[in-house]
């Protein structure tokens, strides 16, 4: 089975995630199937890491997906020109801090 193929009916090119397991899936018929198969598990935390917040303060944190950044990356985020000179847009600040607080960030 390839990344580019559903993990449920190996058929399809995958469209979505399942929130839990992070399975991929192409349709709701294979997110049911899923579901109902009983071997949606929530993964083990790979990883518990620490990172610093705007006030210092140390937060715990956990890798959820393959696509999650090191937070040792993300605190270099900081200093980078480029990304400083990006955020002095009112609207791609405006945007992050939407997506930041969104209920379901997936």
């Amino acid at each position: 089975m390839s990344e580019n193929t559903c993990e449920i009916c190996e058929k399809s090119i995958p469209r979505y995630k399942c929130p839990v397991c992070f399975i991929k899936f192409c349709c709701v018929e294979c997110y049911k199937s899923h579901k109902e198969s009983g071997q949606c598990v929530k993964k083990e935390d790979k990883s518990d890491l620490k990172l610093v917040a705007k006030n210092g303060e140390v937060q715990n944190y956990e890798f959820e997906t393959e696509d999650t950044v090191k937070p040792e990356k993300l605190n270099l985020l900081a200093f980078h020109k480029g990304v400083r000179h990006s955020l002095e847009n009112r609207h791609l600040r405006d945007m992050l801090e939407y997506l930041d607080s969104a209920q379901d960030p997936a």
